[in-house]
């Protein structure tokens, strides 16, 4: 069962994520300490097709934006 979600708010309308902390520790920790200090604000996705989005780039360039 997860145990943290998240909502990403888009122009196209909000995702909703669920984390597994016990899957996924610290991917999970480092996402959450991220999100709070605001790192994901007003990002863009710099890659979305019909099977994927990925985000969280800072450069938009897919190099992401390495851990906190």
């Amino acid at each position: 069962m997860f145990d943290k979600t998240a909502i990403i708010k888009t122009g196209k309308g909000d995702i909703e994520l669920s984390f597994y902390s016990s899957d996924a520790p610290n991917t999970v920790a480092n996402f959450v300490k991220k999100a709070q200090s605001g790192f994901y604000n007003n990002l863009t996705f710099h890659r979305v097709e019909d099977w994927v989005i990925q985000g969280g780039d800072p450069l938009g360039n897919g190099t992401g934006g390495g851990n906190m």
